[in-house]
């Protein structure tokens, strides 16, 4: 009973208090994690991105990891880096309670470090060979541009010589991250 005073008079008993505003915890039920190379070269990035869901999540990051970690590394904001040749999986995990995760394979390529091309000097007009390319360095994937140094004399295509007439030209052979070639004359 309260008195006019503002003073409580009778039996005391005691009571729970609930704080309305606590929210219930949702949490993740799928993440995704999308990327735009599975196959990368050893010093090459990725940025990679996710989204969870549902949207009112109430955690809604995830944690990178790549295992083996000696492959490839993520950092926090999802870039990824080759480190040295082999496969890895790379793993997004919800931070909340949930368990959920996703995650890929990827591929890491050494990097074209030496090759030589070799094949015949001497052609008659009109003759074609294919050039020899020794990449002296295992487990690359690499992409190569053929080139004529007159394609009026001799034009390539894939390493395909082809003698249009009588001259000199040099064909060349380069690494499509521009950083080896090898030539010949």
């Amino acid at each position: 009973v309260l008195d006019k005073k503002g003073n409580y008079y009778g039996l005391i008993s005691s009571r729970c208090l609930v704080d309305s505003s606590k929210k219930k915890v949702i949490l993740v039920d799928n993440v995704a994690v999308a990327y735009n190379n599975a196959e990368l070269c050893i010093g090459e990035t990725d940025q990679l991105s996710f989204s969870v869901t549902p949207a009112d999540a109430t955690v809604k990051d995830v944690e990178w990891s790549v295992t083996p970690s000696d492959v490839a590394s993520v950092d926090a904001n999802g870039v990824l880096t080759a480190l040295k040749a082999g496969n890895a999986t790379v793993r997004a995990a919800a931070k909340d309670a949930s368990g959920k995760f996703a995650e890929f394979q990827i591929i890491v390529y050494n990097v074209v470090e030496d090759m030589e091309l070799t094949g015949n000097a001497e052609m008659k007009v009109g003759d074609s060979q294919m050039l020899k390319l020794n990449v002296k360095t295992e487990n690359t994937k690499e992409s190569f541009t053929w080139t004529s140094s007159d394609v009026t004399v001799a034009t390539v295509n894939n390493g395909v010589v082809t003698a249009v007439k009588a001259g000199s030209a040099t064909i060349t052979v380069t690494t499509e991250d521009g950083g080896h070639t090898a030539t010949c004359t």
